[in-house]
């Protein structure tokens, strides 16, 4: 199976690695990261979020993919789509996500990134175009 990826101009949105485990638990150890989103992340808690992403990628061709700098191939978030959860109103639709390096916010990359995984998607699944409905059988 060919492993996934998605470039733009500055970015690379891939399959995870067992190596980026280092580098995402840097990011998911960052209190300014971390503010919004719940309390800092053990290694083993990362670990087992990279694991289920990769499930996700393995089961619906589609995750929160790790997002790299083409310029020094740095692991500096995620960026990419899930199927919605069953509790919330996008159930089993795409859901667009996203967390990055403090570092690198500001810089346009979500947006960069977001704009080619809706491309990615409507090229995916054409005959669902309007998003009306779900897009997972």
């Amino acid at each position: 199976m060919v492993e996934f990826r998605l470039e733009t101009e500055r970015l690379v949105m891939r399959e995870w690695r067992d190596d980026d485990l280092d580098a995402f638990h840097a990011i998911n150890s960052d209190p300014k990261v971390r503010e919004t989103l719940g309390p800092i992340m053990t290694r083993e808690e990362v670990k087992a979020l990279i694991e289920r992403l990769q499930k996700l990628q393995e089961k619906d061709g589609c995750c929160f993919w790790a997002l790299e700098q083409k310029l020094d191939n740095r692991l500096i978030g995620w960026c990419g789509m899930i199927r919605g959860a069953h509790d919330v109103p996008v159930k089993d639709k795409l859901e667009i996500g996203w967390r990055l390096a403090y570092d690198t916010w500001g810089k346009g990359y979500i947006t960069e990134a977001a704009k080619a995984c809706i491309a990615w998607a409507a090229e995916k699944f054409p005959d669902r175009a309007d998003r009306s409905f779900p897009i997972f059988p």
